[in-house]
C-alpha cells in the first residue's frame, strides 16, 4: 500500500486528490491585470486584490507573474469563506520582500486586536526574522523560527508552517528547512477571522511590502520528504506540474502526468 509520501512523490498523484490542498492560490497561473486572484482548483474560493490598482500590481519577476503589495494598504482577502484550521494542516507561501517589519502578516486568519485566535505566518523581532504567531487556550503567543531567518533580502523565499493535530506544536520549514517553533503551552482555537495575505495583525502593524507568489492550505501535516520537493520544484513548480489538467479534466479523466509533460501541457 502506499504511503502518502510515495504517492506526492509519484507522478500520476492527480489521482489522489487527498493529497490535493484545500484551497491554492498563485498570480503565475490566475489571468492577470485582474482585481481578483482565482483559485487553482476549479469550484474553490478566489482571493480579491484589496486597494491594489490590478494595471500596476502585477508585475513579472523571475519569468512568472507576482504580485506586488505596496506595504501602506495592499492586501488579499478570500472573498467567500474557506475551511479555518486550528490543527492538523499545512500553509505554504512564496513570498518576496527587503522590506518586512515587525509583526506584519505574510498569510493567515490571526489578528491580533480581535481576539487573538487562529494563526498567521509573520514577521517578528527585526522584521526580517518569519515565525508563527497564535492565539488560543490560554492565549496567544509570537514565536520566531529558530533558528532565525533573514528574509529581508530581496530573494524568493519559500515558508511552510505543519502544525499537529494538538494544535500545541509545530514545524516551520525556510526554503525546505525545518526550523522549531514553540507554543508556549498554548493550542490553536479555529477563527472565524477572513483568511488574508499580506494584513496587518493589529491596530498598530502595518501591511507588508512584498512580492507574493503563491500561497496553499492543506488540511493535514506535509511529511519533511514533500516540503523538501515542494521547495525544489519552485515558486509556481506546484502548480505548474498539477494545476492544467486539474482544470481541463475530471480527476478520472487525467491523463498520467509524464504524458502531458511531454505534450507540453503545464511545463
Amino acid at each position: 500500500n502506499p504511503t502518502y509520501d510515495d504517492m506526492a512523490l509519484d507522478a500520476d498523484d492527480a489521482e489522489h486528490p487527498e493529497l490535493w490542498p484545500t484551497v491554492a492560490w498563485s498570480p503565475g497561473f490566475g489571468q492577470p491585470y485582474t482585481s481578483v486572484l482565482q483559485e487553482l482548483i476549479v469550484g474553490r474560493q478566489p482571493c480579491a486584490l484589496i486597494n491594489m490598482v490590478p494595471a500596476d500590481d502585477w508585475m513579472n519577476s523571475e519569468g512568472r507573474w507576482a504580485l506586488d503589495l505596496d506595504g501602506v494598504d495592499d492586501y488579499l482577502e478570500v472573498a467567500a469563506s474557506v475551511p479555518h484550521y486550528a490543527a492538523n494542516f499545512t500553509a505554504i507561501i512564496w513570498f518576496n520582500s527587503s522590506g518586512l517589519l515587525f509583526n506584519e502578516v505574510l498569510f493567515g486568519d490571526y489578528n491580533a486586536a480581535t481576539g487573538a485566535v487562529g494563526w498567521a505566518i509573520r514577521a517578528l523581532n527585526s522584521g526580517d526574522d518569519i515565525g508563527l504567531s497564535g492565539g488560543g487556550t490560554p492565549g496567544f503567543f509570537n514565536s520566531p523560527r529558530s533558528p532565525i531567518t533573514n528574509s529581508n533580502d530581496g530573494l524568493w523565499h519559500h515558508v511552510a508552517i505543519v502544525v499537529a493535530p494538538s494544535g500545541a506544536s509545530g514545524t516551520m520549514y525556510y526554503d525546505g528547512q525545518p526550523g522549531t517553533i514553540n507554543f508556549e503551552g498554548n493550542t490553536l482555537a479555529v477563527s472565524a477571522l477572513p483568511l488574508r495575505i499580506g494584513s496587518t495583525s493589529s491596530s498598530v502593524s502595518g501591511h507588508p511590502a512584498m512580492l507574493f507568489g503563491e500561497a496553499r492550505l492543506y488540511s493535514r501535516q506535509l511529511s519533511a520528504q514533500e516540503i523538501a520537493r515542494d521547495n525544489f520544484l519552485g515558486r509556481g513548480g506546484w502548480a505548474a506540474r498539477r494545476v492544467s489538467r486539474w482544470h481541463v479534466l475530471a480527476p478520472s479523466q487525467v491523463a498520467r502526468a509524464s504524458d502531458l509533460l511531454l505534450l507540453g501541457v503545464g511545463a
